[in-house]
């Protein structure tokens, strides 16, 4: 029997192929710029994928909009410790984080936060890294669009920016 880290392994170097693992128990060649990650495995999947992008990438830099980092909470904590332990090892990992004025959950050690006026705020994140733009849905079953289109990765960078260089920066950046 395989160990569950064999069988996430396996899974993994398969999706940084083109494999794209459908519902039921198919599999096929991902041809599409957009996929859609669902069910228990999808914060791990974009994880790993956040992971892989960044290790081959040229830029480091990870822009997140609209996170209340206590949505995690919800999930497993290893898998976030896990990954943010990962993420820090990378060494040169940038990452920007913009939240709602007043919150003080700082989560990620190598981030810089900001905060936007609670009326402008909504708990629907979106994240540029690399060459991707994720978009996260936590209601009523957690979804994760990733995408992979020059022009909207651009534009929400250009967006992302605009909004950061408005933005508050907190007092206090880590808990």
């Amino acid at each position: 029997t395989a160990r569950k880290d064999t069988i996430h392994d396996i899974q993994s170097a398969l999706e940084n192929c083109g494999v794209e693992f459908i519902a039921g128990s198919g599999v096929r060649i991902k041809n599409e710029a957009i996929t859609i990650l669902r069910d228990a495995d999808a914060l791990r999947i974009f994880f790993d994928d956040i992971y892989t992008t960044i290790q081959n990438s040229i830029s480091t830099d990870i822009l997140i909009s609209g996170v209340d980092e206590k949505a995690y909470d919800d999930f497993d904590k290893d898998l976030v410790n896990n990954h943010l332990s990962r993420m820090e090892k990378l060494g040169d990992v940038k990452q920007k984080v913009i939240c709602k004025k007043g919150d003080t959950n700082f989560t990620v050690p190598y981030a810089k936060y900001k905060w936007v006026e609670k009326e402008m705020f909504e708990s629907v994140p979106f994240y540029v890294y690399g060459n991707k733009l994720a978009m996260i849905l936590w209601q009523p079953a957690l979804q994760i669009i990733v995408m992979e289109y020059p022009l909207l990765v651009e534009a929400y960078r250009k967006q992302f920016e605009i909004m950061w260089s408005a933005a508050e920066t907190p007092k206090k950046q880590l808990r």
